[in-house]
């Protein structure tokens, strides 16, 4: 028989499998950007300055030129005004040579915010899309188009592309027609109308000499200043004095004298004459205040002279026989955001509008309209933009950008 052999009993025991443990590994993220490759240019904008080079007016760092103005100083100016403003550091372009399109970034981000006084054109980014209109590729919101690419396809879409990565939705310039700096902010609607007059140069007379008083030259300079604050607010942002060019009584202005205005010490009249306009200015007179406590009388008497001889506005406090007058004649909408500062120069800020001038005062008899109707019309007749006029008073549009001042003594 063969022999049956036991096998032993097998004992299967549960085995505990060891957990585990799977670390967390950190996987790099990759930056992949939005838009397309970015062809930008960084500088400085703490020492960002004005220079002119070879006759041509430059916005430059160091010995690095980031935008050229040509002739106009003034442009350059508020170019740099607007470079501080918002910290730009760096000027991107879209297509070089001859880029189609130019935009500014600051520390690599969106610019944000506004500037009183800005010539903006607002805009949807989420709307905005390429078109081609008769044959050719523009960015339109709309039925608005922003910009013209003319047979660069490529570029239109990276332009879009742009504009959709930083959510732009505000498309701002500096000199129009043919802007000499395009940008573009992302942010809400500046308080007040865009510039649509920047006097590039006022020359102002002195009737002392200068040299010699220091502190009335002071009470001068604060007088034009304060007087281009007031001419700022009462046009609501549209129109600002960019130079201020101070001559003293050594100084012969007699080739000169059309526009000047005169600041003096003497007894004589403060006046403008009612018969200048905008491309042919008069001169007016205005006397020095003796202090501080004068400064804002004088600045808005200075207005009023300015609009005689700058516009041929007319006075609104008095009718077109001499006899005194107010505007607006209701007393309950003659307050201090609705009445004209041609009627009262120093209580008041603004100048009158339709629907609350008073039509008897010698600006309504003999132009037969408001104050701003007025300068509406002889700053389109003198090609100097189409000012809107406010429906409602416009407040807080005190100028940012201050005037420069030179001296010929």
């Amino acid at each position: 028989m063969p022999i049956m052999r036991r096998w032993p009993k097998l004992k299967v025991s549960k085995v505990k499998n060891p957990k585990l443990k799977i670390s967390k590994v950190k996987i790099p993220t990759l930056k992949i950007p939005l838009g397309p490759t970015e062809d930008c240019v960084p500088f400085n904008p703490n020492r960002a300055t004005v220079k002119k080079v070879k006759g041509r007016w430059k916005v430059a760092d160091g010995n690095h030129w980031i935008l050229d103005f040509n002739k106009s100083e003034w442009e350059a100016e508020m170019a740099l005004a607007i470079i501080k403003k918002f910290n730009l550091d760096s000027i991107c372009f879209i297509g070089r040579p001859g880029p189609s399109m130019t935009y500014f970034l600051s520390k690599g981000k969106a610019p944000v915010g506004f500037m009183t006084g800005e010539d903006a054109i607002r805009f949807s980014w989420r709307n905005a899309k390429v078109k081609k209109l008769q044959n050719r590729w523009k960015i339109v919101d709309g039925s608005n188009w922003l910009m013209d690419f003319g047979n660069k396809q490529q570029e239109a879409t990276k332009a879009l592309a742009i504009l959709k990565k930083y959510r732009f939705n505000k498309m701002c310039f500096v000199g129009r027609p043919n802007p000499s700096m395009t940008y573009f902010l992302r942010g809400s609607r500046a308080p007040g109308f865009a510039t649509k007059w920047v006097i590039p140069e006022m020359k102002i007379k002195l009737d002392w000499n200068a040299t010699s008083t220091e502190a009335r030259l002071k009470r001068a300079r604060a007088l034009c200043e304060a007087f281009n604050v007031r001419l700022f607010d009462a046009t609501d942002g549209q129109c600002r004095v960019a130079k201020f060019t101070i001559y003293d009584k050594s100084r012969s202005l007699k080739k000169t004298d059309k526009g000047v205005g005169h600041i003096y010490e003497t007894g004589e009249t403060q006046h403008g004459h009612s018969s200048g306009r905008p491309n042919t200015p008069n001169h007016f007179h205005v006397r020095l205040p003796t202090g501080n406590s004068q400064m804002r009388q004088q600045a808005g008497t200075m207005f009023m002279e300015w609009c005689h001889s700058y516009t041929g506005t007319r006075d609104e406090y008095e009718t077109i026989d001499g006899d005194s007058a107010k505007c607006p004649s209701s007393s309950s909408v003659r307050t201090a955001n609705d009445a004209c500062i041609m009627y009262r120069t120093g209580s008041y800020s603004k100048l009158c509008r339709p629907g609350i001038h008073n039509a008897t005062t010698e600006q309504g008899q003999d132009r037969e309209m408001s104050c701003y109707e007025w300068i509406a019309k002889v700053m389109k007749d003198a090609g100097k933009g189409t000012w809107q006029i406010p429906n409602k008073r416009i407040l807080g549009t005190d100028d940012p950008i201050p005037p420069k001042f030179v001296y010929r003594f």
